[in-house]
């Protein structure tokens, strides 16, 4: 147990990946049994040589200094940093879309209202949007908890839930309360943890009412063939069987159809799954998350609908290079656990769980680029190199 706990507190974010390592393989296998697993490992063992050789250098080099702007920007004023871009989105998008909806009477203009959100403002309003809550407001309550500043904790805790329902998206209030659930737990403030999971539960909650007009006496005109019986299983069991899949089943399941695919039905990329590189080569860009939905649900295809099939990070080199973008993944992925471990040295394991726990499980399902520019982890990490004296002052 001690030599866990050393391993734990020496490797964190390894640990973490490890823990989601194991539920992508749980997916894996109980969607296509054995067949893909050995696949997994020309992830696995790259990621696991490459980041206990870098280790070794790593252990080796200095915490670097400490970058000291509070001269031209105190920690206190990130509040009305976070509040003048929230103010500035509201504006570019003419109104607040989730009040806006409440008028709405039909699903279909409730449907079109939550998606044209993005169209209703500049693309860098957008841009400004998802790093201030996926990055400047998780980060600042991490400091004003940190630092004990109750009243500005408390203000960004109502701006952070009034801006996460504000724009529709459900995904957003785990974003922002998140890391203080995870500081909360690991403190054991009980009460805490339940004032903010009781706030996630209210928002989520309020957006269900607001984006479902049928609710409170509308129309849904989307005609969806629903019986009976559905419904009356639509209740708590049902949504907690289904949060279930969705956390324990559908990133693995999602690897093994990816794998299905490439390049079966679908031709590896050879570098053209990057915007970059397809740009340079002068070649047709391809999404495969958008490619495949076609092929991986068809049923949804048939009816018009369109997605996304996300998948585990690795699987984006995969579908480029093959088993050697498997080993490459495991190289970048070690690399950049290596960094993260550095920027965090000496610092209280507290606070580089809270920082990084939720963006390391959304590597399940999600490019760790895409993470890091717009997921706000490279923001994250930007925020603590400037803020890092104030964590160690206290």
């Amino acid at each position: 147990m001690k030599n866990f706990k050393n391993f734990f507190l020496h490797h964190t974010i390894l640990s973490i990946y490890l823990v989601v390592f194991i539920f992508l393989c749980f997916g894996v296998f109980k969607t296509s049994g054995v067949v893909y697993l050995p696949m997994l490992l020309y992830f696995l063992i790259p990621l696991l040589l490459f980041y206990f050789l870098g280790n070794n250098i790593v252990a080796k080099i200095g915490t670097r200094k400490t970058f000291n702007l509070n001269f031209v920007l105190s920690y206190k004023s990130l509040l009305p940093i976070i509040v003048f871009l929230f103010v500035g989105h509201v504006i570019s998008m003419s109104g607040l879309p989730a009040f806006e909806c409440y008028e709405i009477t039909h699903l279909s203009e409730a449907v079109e209202l939550r998606r044209g959100i993005t169209t209703r403002a500049h693309p860098i309003w957008n841009y400004i949007s998802s790093i201030n809550i996926k990055a400047l407001i998780p980060f600042s309550l991490v400091l004003f908890w940190h630092k004990k500043q109750k009243k500005l904790f408390w203000i960004l805790i109502i701006v952070g839930c009034l801006y996460s329902f504000t724009l529709m998206q459900k995904s957003y209030i785990f974003s922002v309360l998140i890391p203080v659930i995870t500081i909360s737990i690991y403190e054991k403030k009980w009460l805490d943890f339940f004032k903010f999971s009781i706030s996630i539960f209210i928002v989520i909650i309020s957006l269900v009412y607001v984006t479902n007009p049928q609710i409170r006496g509308g129309v849904d005109d989307l005609k969806k063939v629903q019986t009976e019986e559905k419904t009356k299983k639509s209740n708590a069991i049902i949504i907690f069987t289904a949060l279930c899949k969705r956390v324990f089943v559908v990133p693995g399941e999602m690897v093994s159809e990816w794998f299905r695919c490439i390049p079966e039905k679908k031709p590896f990329l050879h570098g053209n799954g990057y915007n970059i590189i397809s740009k340079i080569k002068k070649e047709e860009f391809h999404d495969y998350a958008l490619e495949l939905y076609p092929i991986i649900k068809p049923k949804m295809a048939k009816k018009g609908l369109k997605g996304s099939v996300n998948v585990a990070s690795f699987m984006r080199e995969y579908s480029n290079f093959g088993i050697i973008g498997l080993v490459l993944s495991g190289l970048i992925t070690a690399l950049f656990f290596l960094f993260i471990e550095f920027v965090y040295k000496d610092t209280d394991i507290k606070i580089k769980l809270a920082l990084n726990l939720f963006l390391i499980f959304l590597l399940s399902s999600g490019a760790l680029s895409t993470l890091l520019l717009s997921g706000g982890w490279l923001f994250l990490i930007g925020l603590f190199f400037i803020f890092k004296k104030e964590f160690n002052e206290c």
